[in-house]
């Protein structure tokens, strides 16, 4: 079954997608309009998952079924902030369903000890 979709703005009038959680009805992911419509062209799964993050850190994440990936899930907001190795995705209003690209931020280390990013026009 589908997940329901809501297309809307937000408050500054920005185009967003509101996805429904597969396994949680009711809760919804929210993205930014251009990124859902290039996630849809990229053939990706419009289900969105909510996965607890580990068992021990209380956490959880938005993932996605992809068989490419070790375990067949990755994170929704790492495909999109795609910020490369040796960087975390960190949510800066700390709300993970709250995946549009103004809330997304990478930081440089281990998701334990997270650091700001260097700009990405000077070196690391």
């Amino acid at each position: 079954m589908d997940p329901k979709i809501i297309r809307t703005e937000d408050r500054d009038g920005c185009a967003i997608v509101r996805v429904e959680l597969s396994n949680k009805r009711g809760l919804f992911v929210t993205l930014d309009a251009a990124d859902y419509e290039s996630w849809i062209v990229s053939g990706r799964s419009r289900r969105f998952i909510l996965n607890q993050n580990g068992p021990l850190t209380g956490t959880y994440r938005v993932v996605y079924s992809d068989r490419t990936v070790a375990g067949s899930i990755a994170g929704v907001a790492r495909q999109l902030l795609q910020p490369g190795p040796g960087r975390t995705t960190h949510y800066r209003d700390g709300d993970r369903l709250n995946l549009r690209r103004s809330n997304l931020e990478a930081r440089v280390g281990r998701a334990k000890g997270q650091t700001p990013a260097p700009p990405t026009d000077q070196p690391a």
